[in-house]
């Protein structure tokens, strides 16, 4: 047998066995990763105390006094309450796009609960939901500290029920989390938060859980949120500290690339050591040790301005 025969069978040997080792790991990871990720989620954090102060359950006072239906419905942080969009997110165990709108809001007669209706968006598939939303629990953190230094922490439960009738339908279940800024200190009559904080400042809006096609058996993880939405319980999809940067190998998908563009986005990547942007500049490589991600400037990871499949009926 002559050398370049033994060579091709050397190559296609290599060749098979890294194909059936990434076809295991996908397997394991599969049969094997935690998928609901809910009660990490709802667990109360002593990380934003500031030194020995206090921790103080408010939720009688709070959730009873205060209606949160604007600041689950409009774009909390950064809130507009002009403005409603879609909030993004990611699916099951390869991390696709995933996006959640809610159409409404509004309180029950039991004050800790909220009717929600809204849509629903996996890769083109639109389903419409609706269903619940209960908050449970609500904590102030250094409540005797001045007020900029104050977090409200409100965690809950969704059930969101899609339409049997369309395609792709299940349901979504899981926790919610709130990290709000008072305005005042809590001992005064009037409530209210500044609801212009941004996610540098700890702001949060997220919802932890998983989802379930009618008529199936397996859960797939569900992770959304306006902004930077939990991304912790997705090892390898964000890579940033500040702005959230999504890895190279999902950010095909989530901002929509053409063939084209994204060819010469990764022959950039590939051929060039100097990532500092490319020639549109919006969004721009980001280069983390190894690792290449796409950095999302808001504008383009929100979309404005692009197909607004949420307002359609």
């Amino acid at each position: 047998m002559d050398a370049s025969r033994v060579i091709y069978i050397r190559h296609t040997l290599v060749s098979v066995f890294m194909k059936l080792t990434i076809a295991f790991l996908f397997f394991f990871e599969c049969a094997y990763a935690q998928i609901d990720f809910s009660k990490e989620w709802a667990a109360i954090e002593h990380e934003y105390v500031d030194g020995n102060d206090s921790v103080k359950e408010i939720s009688s006072f709070l959730l009873e006094d205060y209606d949160f239906s604007s600041i689950l419905q409009y774009d909390y942080p950064s809130y507009d309450q002009q403005l409603s969009l879609p909030m993004n997110g990611i699916f099951g165990i390869r991390n696709e796009k995933i996006e959640i709108f809610f159409s409404e809001v509004n309180r029950s007669k039991n004050p800790r609960e909220y009717e929600v209706k809204g849509k629903s968006n996996l890769k083109g598939t639109i389903c419409n939901f609706s269903g619940k939303i209960t908050l449970n629990k609500a904590v102030i953190y250094n409540k005797n500290k001045e007020v900029e230094y104050q977090r409200i922490v409100v965690i809950g439960t969704y059930n969101l029920k899609e339409d049997r009738s369309q395609k792709g339908s299940g349901i979504f279940k899981g926790g919610l989390k709130l990290v709000l800024f008072p305005t005042q200190r809590m001992d005064s009559q009037k409530i209210s938060f500044n609801l212009g904080a941004d996610v540098e400042e700890g702001a949060i809006k997220g919802f932890v859980g998983t989802w379930k096609g009618y008529g199936k058996e397996n859960l797939k993880k569900c992770i959304f949120g306006f902004y930077r939405f939990p991304y912790e319980y997705a090892p390898h999809f964000d890579l940033g500290a500040g702005e959230q940067v999504i890895h190279l190998k999902y950010a095909k998908t989530w901002f929509d690339y053409s063939e084209k563009e994204w060819e010469a986005i990764y022959h950039r990547v590939r051929k060039d050591k100097d990532l500092d942007s490319i020639p549109n500049k919006d969004p721009y490589i980001y280069l983390f040790y190894d690792k290449y991600g796409i950095h999302t400037g808001e504008p383009t990871f929100r979309k404005k301005g692009k197909d607004k499949w949420y307002l359609k009926k």
